[in-house]
């Protein structure tokens, strides 16, 4: 296997039903990011709709590819999961990204050497969302994306996903923004009525034995491919290379 641009550092992704996605899908996303890593961590905390399937698959193609199964019980946990087992593989630094999100190859090597020139044990990358509509928006957001994947270093479940290291010291990368692919705002309404406020109470709190995104009817709202994805990222990588 090549050399990982990205090195001592691991994929830290969580999935859910990512068969198909705005982005691209589960496919698409391994075949972006994991060549560009020491490892790849995906937690799947339940998937019904073949993710499961896919991913056996492409272990066969990523050998570096790291999969384990963990009923969803919010964000936070599942994240702090994809943590433990990356650090159970002693790879001392975690890059987090969702299954909607991408960087592009160009972007790994830039982070690989903004990294050496500015040494710090965590840092932000802003966003842009992109919708399926064509517009494209900046998100008024930094996060903690890339860091030091210490014992201590989690995400908080009282508050969401904030993020929370001891003695952490954030840089921001300049240059680099991780593109978001979004559903239309119907199915984002859709997702949102129809499993979010079905499976989270008013605070935000998974409700336990919630149905899966995808035993929802109108599941396929929201996992439409947004066009923004080929157009910004290349062709969707969707084939599976059988070994």
């Amino acid at each position: 296997m090549p050399k990982p641009k990205l090195t001592n550092t691991a994929l830290c992704a969580i999935i859910r039903d990512e068969k198909t996605n705005p982005a691209g899908g589960i496919v698409d996303f391994i075949h972006m990011t994991v060549p560009h890593v020491t490892r790849a961590v995906i937690v799947d905390t339940g998937s019904l709709d073949g993710t499961k399937d896919l991913l056996k698959k492409l272990q066969r193609v990523y050998p570096h590819l790291h999969v384990c199964h963990h009923p969803f019980n919010g964000y936070a946990d599942a994240r702090n999961k994809s943590l433990a087992e990356a650090r159970a593989l002693n790879i001392p630094w975690a890059l987090i990204l969702d299954a909607d999100e991408r960087l592009s190859p160009e972007d790994f090597k830039k982070i690989q050497k903004f990294r050496k020139a500015y040494p710090t044990n965590c840092y932000l990358f802003d966003f842009i969302a992109h919708f399926q509509d064509y517009n494209v928006s900046p998100l008024n957001t930094q996060e903690a994306r890339l860091f030091k994947n210490l014992p201590q270093s989690q995400f908080r479940s009282d508050v969401g996903e904030t993020f929370t290291m001891p003695n952490v010291n954030e840089v921001y990368v300049d240059g680099v923004r991780i593109h978001h692919f979004l559903p239309s705002p119907y199915g984002k309404d859709v997702k949102k009525a129809k499993w979010y406020d079905i499976s989270f109470n008013p605070e935000g709190i998974y409700i336990p034995n919630s149905p899966a995104p995808s035993q929802t009817k109108e599941f396929r709202q929201w996992k439409k491919l947004n066009p923004m994805r080929e157009k910004l990222m290349g062709p969707i990588r969707d084939k599976i290379t059988q070994h």
